[in-house]
Order: C-alpha cells, then structure tokens, then sequence
C-alpha cells in the first residue's frame, strides 16, 4: 500500500483559507487550497492513500466521492512531480 510523505524540509505555513507550501531548495511556492491543506497534514508516511480517501470522504461529505478520489490522486501526482514527497 502506497503511504505518501510529505517531504520535512518544506516549509508548510497554513492559513484560515489554506496554506503555503515553501521549498526552500529553489524558493518555489505552492498554494494550497483548503482541502489540498488537508491532505498536507495527512502525508504523513503512515496513512495509506485508502486512509487518507476515507478521511476526505468523511471531511468534504459534500463531495462526490468519485470525484475527491481523482482530485486527490490528481494532487499526489502534481507533488511528485513537484518534488514536495519524499522519493521511497
């Protein structure tokens, strides 16, 4: 099971909207929304994407629950590409 974790030399600053993320290594800045914040805080290297899902779900009940599932893996995908997970 894939456990994402978020990389801990990024600066993570959150908001009453959201968050920032900061990385210092090239002075990128990645905004997050409040959801996107949410699923920050679970990047944990210990919750399963399964976890995480289930947390969404139960948190954001409002939303189709088909369409947070593409939106977090969607996420995920965007931060590695940005390089903001730790690579296992």
């Amino acid at each position: 099971m894939l456990k994402p974790k978020a990389r801990k030399d990024l600066v993570f600053r959150k908001e009453e909207e959201g968050a920032f993320l900061f990385n210092p290594d090239d002075g990128a800045i990645k905004v997050l929304n409040g959801v996107g914040a949410f699923i920050w805080q679970l990047l944990d290297g210990k919750n399963t994407t399964e976890k995480i899902c289930q947390q969404l779900e139960k948190n954001f009940s409002d939303e189709k629950v088909p369409q947070l599932k593409k939106d977090f893996e969607a996420f995920l995908a965007e931060l590695q590409k940005m390089r903001l997970l730790e690579s296992k």
